[in-house]
Order: C-alpha cells, then structure tokens, then sequence
C-alpha cells in the first residue's frame, strides 16, 4: 500500500503534465496568431479608442504571459482566469457579429 507522500507525488506529477500539455497547446495557439496577423487584423475589434493592432498585442501578450505562468505553475488560478476570461469575450465578440466562430 502507498503511503500519502506517494499518492501526492504521483498526482503533482499529472497536473505538471497536464499543465504543460496545455501551456503548449495555448503557445502553438498564439504562434500561428503571430503567423496570420494580416489575415486576422480583421476579425479583432477595436474597443472604445483602442485600435484593433492594440487589441491583438493585448491578447498575444496576455495569452502567452499566461501560459508561461501556468507552464510555471505560478499563480495558476489567476494565470487560467484571465485566459479563460479573455478567449471567452472574444468568442462572444466574434459571435455576436457574425452568424459563426472561426477558430484559428
């Protein structure tokens, strides 16, 4: 039978895994951004006075700012918040001018 201390080894063990699987997932997500930006200029908004060039070097910055944090592991709670926070407007933005979401 495995004591405690094993049991809690193990389990650190998978969400390190998964956390990096999913910090890599978001950087391969935010590089093919960086790739398209004339293509995706036009599917980001532009916010009150801020422009759309603005908008897209917020997300990029928050979005592998973030995933670096999580891959970390330092203050995940927060770093996934924002994240989800962000893709979350965007997906409500995109979805409410046109009739389908593109994921990229």
């Amino acid at each position: 039978m495995k004591t405690p201390s094993e049991n809690y080894r193990i389990l650190s063990g998978g969400v390190l895994f998964m956390r990096l699987i999913l910090c890599g997932m978001l950087l391969l997500h935010s590089a093919g951004k960086l790739q398209n930006y004339n293509e995706l200029m036009e599917c980001y908004p532009s916010v009150g006075v801020l422009p759309q060039e603005a908008i897209f070097l917020m997300s990029g910055i928050l979005e592998i700012g973030c995933s670096v944090l999580l891959a970390v592991g330092f203050k995940t709670r927060w770093a996934a918040l924002i994240l989800m926070v962000e893709m979350l407007a965007f997906m409500l933005w995109l979805g409410a001018e046109r009739s389908k979401i593109e994921f990229v």
